[in-house]
């Protein structure tokens, strides 16, 4: 169906070449992967229980309860967020110091995040959406009261940002780092937006661009990347070999929330998910059967949900996972102006943390 070769990849170039990484949609391969039944329940029940025993620092803690939006949601879902940004989530070279606080900030942008995607996806809410998502833009300073946005939304929005936002300016990096940072806020914004039109609009449910841009709604570089804001002595060298190492890792953990993901999804109105358009481009489902994944079709939900698994396109996609994962190692052995090797481990814990805590976040 498409190129097999990863867009990271220019060893098939001659040397004297200028190296342009070919655009690669996501490959469905042939072979079986053991990936989606490799948690044991026995396993399963200790990241279950791990995430459970987390307790969130004062502040963190007072924040999710104290807001009413934010104490909405399962309190299981702000602990999970919080314990996977820390040690398995640090970068290595964040000193011992500030690894806490380094987590906290993270904890804080994955729930800002969190909060922008659910307005995009779930909500459809672009008036809101948009005011809040102009924190990251130059000259633009949200109204969080402005008459036409969920103003509920948005205070517990403000409040989430505004400590994120205190955090990142006192770390050491704050000044070199603030643009790219906001912009890749930006970035992931739009990825956000991109999901939210498309689940009205059925020319975008095309595998490029939503390989283009719901990769990058995961945010790994708002999240994952704020650890760079507090390592001592970053160069312009080593910051460009984290990111694409870091945006490598985003693909893996896009791939593994759509694997976790879509069947709720499909109930739920939101169908941008690979699967779907994989479906749609093969003639397994149609662009009627897309229009009733609205939550008020249950019988059409669990019938597409039906097709892709007798199709085995998350098996296909399990594999896929594993092909990038098994890449993200080489592309970590050959950097070596940065410590990454624990980023490798990490996503495959991401991977059995994602598989195990399904249905509970």
């Amino acid at each position: 169906m498409t190129d097999k070769r990863d867009p990271t990849d220019d060893q098939h170039q001659p040397s004297h070449s200028i190296r342009v990484p070919e655009f690669r949609t996501i490959h469905f391969p042939e072979h079986e992967s053991t990936l989606l039944d490799s948690v044991s329940p026995e396993e399963a029940s200790k990241h279950r229980h791990e995430v459970e025993s987390v307790e969130l620092p004062e502040s963190l803690a007072t924040l999710v309860t104290d807001t009413e939006l934010l104490n909405e949601r399962p309190l299981f879902t702000w602990k999970w967020i919080y314990r996977i940004f820390g040690d398995e989530l640090t970068l290595a070279a964040v000193p011992d110091s500030t690894r806490a606080e380094a987590q906290e900030t993270k904890f804080l942008a994955g729930v800002y995040i969190t909060l922008l995607d659910d307005l995009a996806e779930r909500r459809n809410d672009a008036e809101t959406f948009w005011e809040l998502a102009s924190v990251a833009y130059p000259g633009r300073t949200p109204n969080w009261e402005r008459t036409g946005i969920d103003t509920a939304y948005a205070d517990s929005a403000r409040q989430v940002w505004s400590a994120l936002e205190s955090r990142l300016e006192a770390t050491p990096n704050f000044d070199r780092l603030r643009e790219p940072y906001f912009f890749d806020l930006r970035s992931c914004f739009q990825a956000m937006d991109f999901t939210r039109v498309a689940n009205g609009s059925y020319g975008l449910m095309n595998l490029r661009e939503i390989w283009q841009y719901e990769t990058r709604a995961i945010g790994i570089l708002g999240t994952v990347g704020a650890d760079l804001f507090y390592i001592p002595s970053l160069d312009s060298s080593t910051y460009r070999t984290v990111r694409p190492i870091l945006l490598a890792a985003q693909y893996l953990w896009r791939l593994g929330n759509w694997l976790i993901t879509w069947r709720r999804e499909a109930h739920e109105g939101d169908h941008t998910a690979v699967l779907f358009a994989e479906a749609l481009q093969r003639g397994l489902i149609s662009e009627s059967d897309l229009v009733q994944l609205d939550g008020e079709h249950p019988a059409v939900a669990d019938r597409v949900v039906e097709i892709i698994d007798e199709a085995d396109l998350d098996v296909a996609l399990a594999a896929e996972w594993e092909r990038r994962h098994d890449h993200l190692a080489t592309r970590i052995d050959a950097a070596n102006d940065i410590d990454l090797d624990g980023l490798h481990t990490s996503m495959a814990w991401l991977m059995r943390s994602h598989l195990a805590t399904e249905g509970k976040r």
